[in-house]
């Protein structure tokens, strides 16, 4: 109801140089998608962003997307962003996807959260086809290093992936299996 609230306002008829519309700030769901960000953030996730797209879909009101340099890094995400959401908001959302895929989603409702790896987010391309969204900036809840897009590393994509791999897997059980 607050959604279509939100639309049908967005809908009105204004007066010319009257309309500026709502700014994804005051919307009720970004002390949501703020935990989620840090949550992503505390886990070394990267390329995190919140776009509002409750003016484009009925189903949802935000997307977060991040990414990990891992699959290993990307469950270890997936893990603290739900730990965090729960404790925080009482919230829980099962995962869909596998984080060996490369694509775990986390729906909590009116938010949607998109952790990939480099490799998936470059492939598949969200931001681009929600680029019509509203951004919500980021950047007083979560690292430089958080909003910064990943980049390649020295070392072969293997030896990248072990790597972290072991640094991820002594923090996090596998819930998947």
């Amino acid at each position: 109801e607050r959604r279509r609230d939100l639309v049908r306002g967005m809908m009105l008829p204004q007066p010319k140089g009257a309309f500026s519309p709502p700014q994804p700030e005051d919307d009720p769901d970004t002390p949501l998608v703020y935990a989620i960000a840090r949550a992503g953030d505390d886990r070394r996730a990267q390329a995190i962003r919140a776009i509002r797209v409750s003016a484009l879909t009925p189903s949802t009101s935000f997307f977060v997307t991040m990414t990990g340099k891992s699959t290993t890094q990307v469950q270890a995400i997936s893990n603290n962003v739900r730990t965090d959401v729960e404790e925080q908001f009482g919230l829980d959302a099962l995962p869909q996807g596998d984080p060996r895929s490369g694509w775990v989603v986390l729906d909590f409702g009116d938010v949607m959260v998109h952790i990939f790896t480099r490799e998936q987010k470059e492939f598949y391309d969200l931001e681009s086809l929600w680029r019509n969204g509203q951004h919500l900036p980021l950047d007083k809840v979560v690292s430089p290093e958080g909003l910064m897009e990943p980049t390649e590393e020295g070392t072969s994509g293997l030896e990248a992936e072990e790597a972290i791999d072991q640094i991820w897997d002594d923090d996090d059980a596998d819930i998947w299996g």
